[in-house]
């Protein structure tokens, strides 16, 4: 199963080159999905260290996909916000992402597909976050 998980981890992070790293990606899908955000809220929805989570948006920030603002709650706090390159990234790699499993998993039903995209999206993830920190 490891190795399974490490070859669909590497073959991922191929063709993600250049755009940003798996880790990366959950981190806008979550930003799509979800709004802007507070660091530590990521960092609780993905079980990670704050200062993993600021280390990963730091990357995203460099490349134009997030910006941080203030929050009109608190202005000690910040929230990580999607920029339209952002979605235009996220949108680029969620075809990536699917067009791999389909072709890599292509026997599998929707449904199974779906089941086992979530379960490994969060193996994967956990893996990523703790070899890039």
């Amino acid at each position: 199963m490891r190795i399974l998980l490490r070859t669909i981890r590497r073959e991922m992070n191929q063709r993600f080159e250049g755009k940003a790293t798996r880790s990366e990606f959950f981190i806008l899908r979550s930003l799509v999905e979800n709004g802007p955000q507070r660091p530590t809220a990521l960092a609780d929805q993905f079980e990670l260290a704050t200062s993993q989570v600021t280390a990963l948006t730091d990357k995203l920030y460099r490349l134009g996909y997030v910006t941080r603002i203030r929050s009109d709650e608190d202005r000690r706090s910040i929230l990580v916000t999607l920029t339209p390159e952002g979605e235009r990234a996220f949108r680029e790699l969620e075809i990536i992402r699917r067009d791999y499993l389909q072709e890599r998993f292509g026997d599998l039903t929707n449904d199974e597909l779906s089941m086992m995209v979530d379960v490994f999206d969060k193996i994967l993830l956990t893996l990523d976050t703790v070899e890039e920190i």
